[in-house]
């Protein structure tokens, strides 16, 4: 019975070499595994190209930062120009207050010279006459210049955002022009008013006369 028992035992170790085997195969699927994380690590590696790619994406984004600076150089210029516009009305308006300077010392000549010969009174009404007309033609141009500015404004606030207190202050700066030039205009229109009261005493002293 023993020696049954031994070849039992026998048998039970040939089982035992069938378990053997068993993780043999056990051990050939763990190769597998390994096998399959190398998928995974070639996986990881193309997950690398990808951000790659992404790193080139940022390269374009630098490129359309580019391009906003490059945008913003042009509206600097643009301000500049607006600026420069501002100077010019500045300096005519001076001109036009010297001009109404003038003529205020014109129109005093003429209230003094009523007392003396009504011809050179006459000369220098038809002298006023042509200031006054000189001085509105220089305020047509001014607003002319006034509207050109505000179209260039227009257009800035269309592309950038981040200079609008510039612009804010450029355009107090043509409001307070703009009130300037509605002060000599109401200085021109007394200044026409004057000259028509001299015409009148002209008339009324030419009718004296005859």
């Amino acid at each position: 019975d023993r020696g049954c028992d031994n070849s039992d035992k026998g048998c039970v170790n040939s089982d035992r070499g069938c378990d053997n085997s068993d993780r043999g195969c056990g051990n050939s699927d763990r190769r597998c595994v390994k096998s399959d994380k190398g998928c995974v690590n070639s996986d990881r590696r193309c997950g690398n190209s990808d951000k790659g790619c992404g790193n080139s994406d940022r390269g374009c984004d630098n490129s359309d930062r580019g391009c906003d600076n490059s945008d913003k150089g042009g509206v600097l210029t643009a301000i500049e120009g607006v600026v420069t516009a501002i100077e010019g009305v500045i300096t005519a308006i001076k001109g036009v207050l010297t001009a109404i300077e003038s003529v205020i010392t014109a129109i005093e000549g003429v209230i003094t010279a009523i007392k003396g010969v009504l011809t050179a009174i006459e000369g220098v009404v038809t002298a006023i006459k042509g200031v006054v007309t000189v001085i509105e033609g220089v305020i047509t141009a001014i607003e002319g210049v006034i509207t050109a500015i505000k179209g260039v404004l227009t257009a800035i606030e269309g592309v950038v955002t981040a200079i609008e207190g510039v612009i804010t202050a450029i355009k107090g700066v043509l409001t307070e022009i703009e009130g300037v030039i509605t002060a000599i205009e109401g200085v021109v229109t007394a200044i026409e008013g004057v000259v028509t009261v001299i015409e009148g005493v002209i008339k009324a002293i030419e009718g004296m006369k005859l």
